[in-house]
C-alpha cells in the first residue's frame, strides 16, 4: 500500500474514534470539539516523538536513502501493518528530512539532530502533561473555563515552540546551502501554526465573556 493511502487511513480512523469520543461527552461547541480532538491527536504525537529518542539510527539510515534515491514515503509501497510499530513514523521523519536535513544527520558527528531531537522531546513533554490533563477535565466534566485556561497554556507553549523551530529551518535555508529541498513536508507544521492560534483566541474570548457575564463572582468557580 501506498505510503499516502495508509497515512489517509490512519487519519480517517483517527477522526471516526474522535467523533465517537465527541458524541459520547457531549462535546457541543466547534471550539470544545477543535480543543478536544487537538489533545487527543497530541497524545499520539507525543508517543511518535519519544520514539525518535530510540530508532534516530533508523531515521538517519532512511532520510539518507531518501535524499540520495530522490524518493519519499508517500510513493512508497508499505505494509499497513507498519502503522502498528514504529516503522510508519519513523518513515515519515525520514520523509520530512527531505526539507529539513538534520533528521537524518549523524548524532555523533553533527549538531543538527541533536538540536531538533531536544525540541521534539521538549514538545513531546508538553503534550505528555497538557494532553491527559485536558483529557481528564473532558472525562470528569469539569466547568469549561478549566478547559479554556489549560488549552490555552498549551496552545502557548506550542506556538512558541513552531515559532522556534521554523526561525531555524529559514535561518537553516539561508546560510546552509542544500543540494536538494522538498518544500511539501514543511506543510507538516501548518496545524501546530493555525490551531494554537485558533484556540488561544477563542477559548480568551469566552474567558473575557463569562467573566463579564459573572462579573461579581470569581473567574475561575469554585468546585
Amino acid at each position: 500500500m501506498l505510503g499516502g493511502y495508509l497515512v489517509t487511513i490512519w487519519f480517517t480512523i483517527f477522526f471516526i474514534i474522535s467523533y465517537v469520543l465527541c458524541s459520547f461527552f457531549k462535546v457541543d461547541t466547534a471550539l470544545l470539539r477543535t480543543i478536544f480532538v487537538w489533545s487527543f491527536l497530541m497524545i499520539f504525537v507525543a508517543i511518535i516523538e519519544m520514539m525518535l529518542l530510540f530508532y534516530y539510527p533508523y531515521l538517519e539510515t532512511k532520510g539518507k536513502y531518501y535524499y540520495d534515491k530522490n524518493e519519499c514515503y508517500w510513493c512508497e509501497d508499505n505494509n499497513p501493518l507498519d502503522a502498528l510499530s514504529y516503522k510508519m513514523y519513523m518513515d515519515l521523519y525520514a520523509d520530512y528530512s527531505l526539507a529539513d536535513k538534520r533528521y537524518c544527520e549523524n548524532i555523533q558527528t553533527n549538531e543538527g539532530l541533536r538540536f531538533v531531537l531536544t525540541g521534539e522531546v521538549i514538545h513531546g513533554l508538553f503534550c505528555i502533561i497538557f494532553s491527559p490533563i485536558l483529557m481528564y477535565l473532558y472525562f470528569t466534566k469539569m466547568d469549561k473555563i478549566y478547559i479554556y485556561l489549560a488549552a490555552i497554556l498549551f496552545s502557548a507553549a506550542q506556538f512558541l515552540s513552531i515559532v522556534w523551530y521554523l526561525t531555524s529551518v529559514f535561518l537553516e535555508m539561508k546560510f546552509v546551502t542544500n543540494d536538494k529541498f522538498w518544500w511539501c513536508p514543511l506543510l507538516w507544521n501548518v496545524p501546530w501554526i493555525v490551531i494554537p492560534l485558533y484556540i488561544m483566541y477563542y477559548a480568551g474570548i469566552e474567558i473575557i465573556q463569562k467573566s463579564q457575564s459573572q462579573s461579581l463572582n470569581p473567574i475561575i468557580p469554585l468546585i
